[in-house]
């Protein structure tokens, strides 16, 4: 039976899903993430940290030896926000293909978009009508808006991400400003939507929510998240210093940095579009490329 990778490069993390196909349906063998914040106290048009390097270096040389222990048969990788503005973007990925032997691409935002929202409809399965909905995927560098109008996918990418909000200490009045002529259109374009959230900020709340001291993928996935809840969750979260947000159960310590930001940016999308929820999916990006490498 063939064994398929797919491989994010993003702002915040390093994540590869190992997969096989039963009755045309997805079946998840491993999943890994590993913060490696590429990234980091990066500017458009900058140049990326050695140390920033090095750690994604380290976290993809783990992720080669669990592609030999799972005898993958085909990987397809991208790279994202950080790897799109970064002036020596394509170099470390030139890099990567060379020295690492891995098939990993920059993207760009709409083409991220897209497979996100392919990855998340296919995921919740019945549980959605994919013409009524609206993929939210929150990265560190970039947050991505998908949804279907006339028959056809349109997606945004806008540059407001948990890391990137976070470094800017972004406001929601900034953030809105950044969103809003992508989020007014949505409100004409998709009158009747379900929000669909994808993305670890989105991921990290429901497992907050749910305290979930380990985190488990199958309880995450499809958690339904009220706005009341978003917004107890973000007043609270907001309050805590750095170390009490590292305590918090269902929260990544290497996230509690970045989580405030990256709700705000989720909180201004549901107050913006007045959506009563969110619905969680597991089912992103990675799973749009397995998609793809098995149609």
């Amino acid at each position: 039976m063939s064994v398929y990778a797919s491989i994010d490069l993003g702002t915040n993390s390093v994540r590869m899903l190992v997969a096989r196909l039963e009755d045309g349906s997805i079946i998840p063998v491993k999943r890994y993430l590993k913060i490696t914040r590429v990234g980091e106290g990066l500017r458009q048009g900058g140049l990326l940290s050695a140390a920033a390097k090095e750690r994604t270096l380290a976290a993809l040389r783990e992720c080669r030896v669990l592609l030999k222990e799972h005898s993958v048969t085909a990987v397809s990788g991208v790279a994202t926000a950080a790897l799109r503005d970064a002036a020596d973007g394509k170099a470390f990925i030139h890099y990567i293909q060379e020295k690492l032997g891995l098939p990993i691409k920059i993207i760009s935002g709409t083409r991220e978009a897209v497979l996100s929202f392919q990855g998340a409809v296919a995921g919740l399965g019945g549980d959605i009508d994919e013409n009524q909905a609206l993929v939210v995927d929150i990265g560190g560098g970039s947050t991505e808006l998908t949804y279907v109008s006339r028959g056809e996918i349109k997606a945004t990418s806008r540059q407001v991400g948990a890391v990137r909000c976070t470094e800017n200490a972004s406001s929601e009045e900034e953030i809105k400003g950044v969103l809003a002529p992508a989020l007014e259109q949505v409100a004409v374009e998709l009158p009747h939507r379900q929000l669909i959230g994808v993305g670890g900020t989105i991921t990290s709340l429901a497992a907050i929510k749910k305290q979930l001291a380990d985190y488990a993928p199958d309880i995450i996935h499809g958690t339904r998240l009220d706005y009341r809840s978003v917004d107890r969750l973000y007043r609270k979260l907001a309050s805590l210093s750095l170390e009490q947000r590292k305590q918090v159960v269902g929260l990544q310590p290497e996230r509690a940095d970045v989580i405030v930001a990256g709700i705000r940016i989720l909180w201004v999308i549901l107050d913006f579009l007045q959506a009563s929820n969110i619905i969680v999916s597991e089912a992103d990006l990675l799973y749009g490329l397995i998609q793809e490498m098995t149609s």
